[in-house]
């Protein structure tokens, strides 16, 4: 017998995925990078990000309370983001508030 994979939730009305990658910072000054699908309303006016609570991200999220979104339609660098670790970041550039 065939193994089922669990049901999806369906998203909320309104409400569609959005793939990119979420950069923050390490507490040791380095860029963490991870690919993320954050649920965003039609007009992209705003965003749920939903990171699992063991990984980095939210340990980065939740020590500066900050992160960029980046959207991309590079599939190879999603690709390359979720299963290369030691990817080497792309060249960054501030927010504009510095950060």
């Amino acid at each position: 017998m065939p193994t089922r994979l669990p049901a999806t939730p369906a998203l909320p009305d309104g409400l569609r995925v959005l793939e990119g990658i979420v950069t923050t910072l390490n507490e040791d000054g380095t860029i963490n990078i991870a690919p993320m699908g954050p649920w965003v309303d039609d007009p992209i006016e705003q965003l749920l990000l939903r990171p699992f609570t063991t990984s980095t991200t939210w340990a980065n999220l939740k020590r500066t309370r900050y992160g960029v979104l980046n959207v991309t339609d590079d599939v190879e660098l999603l690709a390359r983001a979720a299963v290369d670790p030691d990817m080497p970041p792309p060249p960054l550039l501030p927010t504009p508030d510095g950060k």
